[in-house]
């Protein structure tokens, strides 16, 4: 995408998510909390343009058609692949902590292009982590906010919340992924120069909860080959340390 288009969709009136089942040939419909926040809120009416993404990649430049707190229908002007998404695909697998902590996390997170997020169990995860109906509950609101940081971002991907899992069952899936990173106090530097970067380029980047990781997860990490990263000279906590991490990697990875 050129810069003008990008500075059109920034300055548009709204950015709006719709499932790929309202999105139908050139036409498009908002619903629910969408179709209420465009007619009730922003005050959209027919004419106007507003952007719509369906958290599959897609985004659509749309001129209203019909403006009610029930339905926004909008016919389709122009269409962006990818819109707002890196080249490369990163993972972020952290230890949970307070709730309320790990909300940030998810939202910047998302802000910064990470393209999934896996809450890790980890051994001193509070213990409320290891209750499944608290955790789906969690899980569902994390994915919430992770709507809304995509649409905040103007991102077309939604990124995926997985549900909350042990560090075994994540280890298992990091053998797909082109590099594996940990964050660690005794880590090196990643180089400051950005990286050539091919698109579909796959990262796992783990860390761990308040505490870090204990020494049997650490030693679990380094047989599976993830390589220690330096997040710099100061200790971190824990959604600090997160941010840190995706924003040195989005660095070298050319991202920002």
């Amino acid at each position: 995408m050129d810069y003008r288009s990008l500075q059109k969709i920034t300055r548009a009136p709204g950015f709006f998510w719709a499932p790929p089942d309202q999105i139908q040939g050139d036409r498009v419909v908002l619903t629910g909390d969408e179709a209420r926040h465009a007619a009730t809120v922003c005050r959209l009416a027919a004419g106007e343009m507003i952007t719509v993404c369906d958290g599959q990649g897609n985004a659509y430049d749309c001129e209203i058609s019909t403006s009610t707190s029930r339905e926004v229908t909008a016919a389709v002007v122009r269409v962006h692949r990818q819109l707002g998404e890196p080249a490369a695909h990163v993972t972020l697998a952290v230890g949970v902590g307070k709730p309320a902590n790990f909300d940030w996390v998810v939202e910047k997170a998302v802000e910064l292009g990470v393209a999934c997020i896996i809450p890790i169990r980890a051994a001193d995860s509070p213990p409320a982590s290891s209750d499944p109906e608290a955790s789906s509950r969690r899980v569902e609101r994390w994915r919430r906010l992770a709507l809304g940081a995509m649409k905040q971002s103007l991102r077309s991907v939604w990124p995926a919340v997985e549900d909350v899992t042990g560090l075994d069952a994540v280890l298992a899936q990091g053998r797909g992924h082109h590099h594996v990173w940990l964050a660690d106090p005794g880590g090196q530097r990643l180089p400051a120069s950005p990286a050539r970067v091919n698109q579909g380029l796959s990262v796992l980047v783990f860390v761990g909860p308040e505490s870090g990781f204990i020494a049997a997860e650490r030693a679990l990490l380094h047989e599976a080959g993830a390589v220690p990263i330096s997040l710099g000279n100061r200790r971190l906590r824990a959604e600090t340390a997160a941010i840190t991490a995706l924003t040195l990697i989005m660095h070298h990875l050319g991202e920002l």
